[in-house]
């Protein structure tokens, strides 16, 4: 979506004499668009989700009708698109000890093949220019990479929601449900799942796939 720096506007337009329109009201012509797109974007443009309005569907990327073969159709739909998050938790100083890298959890009865509960917490060491007046300062920060199932539970959940199961799931498993885990003092989490330019963080196959669809969408 960024292009010369410019942020693309009209991504529906596949009429190269329009130009391609940006934010910032210039137009780029060109005899030629080499164009990528992850496979959920790829998803998204064949058809609505279900349940979606006619305004939403005005919103909606769609490609023309007959734009795509039904055989790149059937290729990309049997395709599937995995999500991976990361949750960044901060705390005003550590409260693990200094040789620890990484923290890995027992989830127990909660964890399903699918439904990994908070699996592992990383010490994120990193290099930020204003971390002491935010208080994120290196060593001070854990990272959580959530996947499958769960990921895409949490992603509908607001920040402070996900930041309250993570706090209770640390406290839990410690046993230290008033004292000895401090609040934290910052929050991020990526949502791939329903990141418009992204829908997912990478392509899989899909259970009883075969390997043809992936060489489909290579055949011109």
């Amino acid at each position: 979506q960024e292009l010369f720096h410019l942020k693309v506007k009209n991504r529906a337009s596949l009429d190269l004499k329009e130009g391609i329109g940006c934010t910032s009201e210039h137009a780029i012509t060109a005899k030629h668009i080499i164009c990528t797109l992850p496979l959920g974007c790829l998803q998204d443009g064949i058809s609505i989700p279900p349940g979606a309005t006619r305004e939403e569907d005005q919103k909606h990327f769609l490609f023309p009708k007959n734009f795509l073969s039904q055989e790149k159709v059937e290729a990309i739909n049997a395709l599937g698109s995995a999500v991976m998050d990361k949750v960044a938790i901060a705390f005003e100083e550590k409260w693990w000890p200094d040789s620890m890298e990484i923290l890995n959890m027992i989830s127990g009865q909660e964890s399903k093949p699918t439904w990994h509960v908070w699996p592992s917490f990383h010490v994120e060491n990193f290099i930020d220019p204003d971390a002491y007046e935010t208080g994120c300062v290196t060593g001070n920060v854990l990272l959580c990479y959530l996947t499958g199932a769960f990921a895409e539970a949490m992603e509908l959940k607001s920040d402070e929601e996900v930041m309250i199961s993570c706090m209770e799931f640390l406290r839990k498993s410690f046993k230290q449900d008033a004292y000895g885990i401090p609040d934290p003092i910052g929050f991020r989490m990526t949502r791939w799942r329903w990141d418009p330019y992204s829908r997912g963080s990478w392509t899989i196959l899909q259970k009883h796939a075969k390997i043809r669809p992936p060489k489909s969408t290579r055949n011109n």
